[in-house]
């Protein structure tokens, strides 16, 4: 969570870096020839496993879009967002 904090916390400023990508990957334990076809070692843990993974990000051709619903381009966002931020601080571990 402190990424995403993180994030926010740099908006407005030259050092804003990327938004925070979101991983899921699962990794099959069988051995069974159905999951052969999903087995390689391109993961997070470089492990020659049967898997799947789901990566979201935003990208380039919807930067102007992102933007404006992060920072609030919309009077109800900025009330959401600036309640969002506040539950996420409570939540950080000290």
């Amino acid at each position: 969570m402190g990424t995403v904090l993180d994030f926010f916390a740099r908006n407005g400023t030259e050092d804003r870096g990327r938004a925070p990508e979101l991983l899921i990957e699962l990794f099959f334990t069988s051995n069974d020839n159905l999951f052969q076809p999903l087995r390689g070692v391109h993961n997070s843990l470089d492990l020659d496993a049967p898997g799947v993974a789901v990566r979201a990000f935003p990208v380039e051709d919807y930067r102007a879009e992102f933007a404006a619903y992060l920072w609030c381009e919309y009077p109800q966002r900025a009330a959401e967002t600036s309640a969002l931020m506040t539950a996420l601080r409570r939540r950080r571990p000290s």
